[in-house]
């Protein structure tokens, strides 16, 4: 079964620092490839995927270009999250998170911001190496909105449709 999500995307500056991190980080090992983003929200309902594009269509004309702060590199255990960087939780992701919540009448869903950098296995001691040798950007800026299909089994992302924010 297809799962859904709602990602921000970068602009190509942004775009093109963090495909040299990634580079880095995944030299030595296989890594599916996937866009760099921040997934705002997920759902598994293919019957909303509609309802979910037209307010992407509507929330993008509302929402400007903007930029998200970032924390540190930090790794998991976890093959989707197994090094990524930590964003700070801002007033605007947390609103934008609670907005897709409300129209998806979920009651509650984990919102943990953060741009992986690698999926898959790796060493934890290189994960140390790694996340004291990187230095990552301070600010990374959003510049569209995107309605996304998830095939984890594939590993396998696509993007169904893609909104710009303003400028």
């Amino acid at each position: 079964m297809n799962n859904y999500s709602i990602w921000l995307c970068f602009e190509k500056n942004t775009s093109k620092k963090l495909d040299k991190i990634k580079k880095i980080v995944s030299t030595n090992y296989i890594c599916p490839k996937f866009k760099h983003h921040l997934t705002i929200f997920s759902f598994s309902e293919k019957e909303k995927i509609k309802f979910f594009e037209n307010f992407l269509r509507y929330k993008s004309k509302l929402l400007k270009s903007f930029t998200i702060e970032t924390v540190r590199c930090e790794f998991k255990r976890k093959f989707f999250k197994s090094f990524y960087i930590r964003i700070r939780l801002s007033k605007k992701l947390k609103k934008l998170n609670r907005s897709f919540l409300k129209l998806s009448k979920k009651k509650s869903e984990i919102f943990d911001p953060h741009v992986s950098l690698f999926y898959g296995n790796m060493s934890s001691n290189l994960k140390k190496n790694l996340q004291n040798k990187i230095i990552i950007p301070k600010k990374l800026k959003v510049s569209n909105i995107s309605l996304v299909i998830n095939d984890e089994k594939k590993l396998k992302w696509k993007i169904i449709k893609k909104f710009n924010l303003n400028i």
